[in-house]
């Protein structure tokens, strides 16, 4: 589908954007070990299971693409501590934006219905940082988390730009910031409800600039550099289980 690019250009630019990736990812992670340094002493063990909507944003270098209507599941671990809680979350979040069409009849009297034309990616994400609830009531308590994210790009579903596949970075990285509100249950239960705002800081596709075959009219013209970057606003519900760790001392 696409030709004449400078394959020496695009791996040179494929091994750098690899390298400074890790750096990021490897810099993002040591402020969470820098952090967990100075940890109060835990208090147990929280284990959420969560789900729930997610609307995907991408930006095509200015171009308008409509926002991806998805979902999302992870998993939580944390380790309790006083006033904060570090935390590990592995989850498949499906990000990237949509292009919908309006229906409409031609000159003949043809039909053609409107559709939506996915571009979707499958990612696995890891996110290490750390929470905490800065308001508590008898009914609720209020918290906010950071966290540095890395993802690996599983699968693609490209419907109309199948060419940009192999395009695709496997390996992104970012943050993901959250705000959520705790409702208990039981006594070590409770029911969550989360907003969850993931911005990327690498692309997810990168096109260097050279000549596109327009597979419908077969003619070949010439292609921009595109850029595109995915940030994801997530609405969950969950379920936390705390346990807690008591500690006895020794008379000796």
């Amino acid at each position: 589908m696409y030709n004449q690019f400078a394959a020496a250009d695009y791996a040179g630019y494929f091994w750098s954007y690899k390298v400074n990736a890790m750096k990021h990812i490897l810099t993002l992670s040591l402020l969470v070990l820098l952090a967990s340094t100075s940890y109060a002493q835990d208090a147990g063990i929280g284990y959420t299971i969560k789900g729930g909507f997610t609307l995907g944003l991408q930006q095509w270098n200015q171009s308008e693409f409509d926002p991806l209507l998805s979902y999302n599941t992870s998993v939580m671990l944390e380790q309790l501590g006083d006033q904060f809680s570090l935390f590990g979350q592995l989850g498949y979040h499906r990000k990237g934006s949509a292009v919908r069409t309006n229906r409409f009849v031609d000159n003949q009297g043809n039909v053609f219905p409107g559709r939506t034309f996915e571009l979707a990616f499958h990612n696995l994400s890891l996110v290490l940082g750390a929470k905490s609830f800065y308001k508590s009531t008898d009914r609720a308590d209020l918290y906010y988390l950071l966290g540095a994210r890395a993802d690996y790009t599983m699968r693609t579903d490209l419907e109309l730009y199948q060419g940009f596949g192999q395009f695709t970075n496997d390996f992104n990285y970012g943050v993901t910031l959250a705000t959520g509100i705790e409702f208990p249950v039981a006594e070590y239960v409770g029911v969550q409800v989360e907003l969850t705002v993931s911005p990327d800081f690498s692309q997810q596709i990168y096109v260097p600039p050279g000549s596109y075959t327009n597979t419908f009219t077969g003619q070949v013209v010439n292609f921009g550099e595109r850029e595109v970057y995915n940030t994801v606003v997530e609405l969950t519900v969950g379920i936390r289980l705390r346990q807690e760790v008591e500690y006895i001392e020794d008379d000796f």
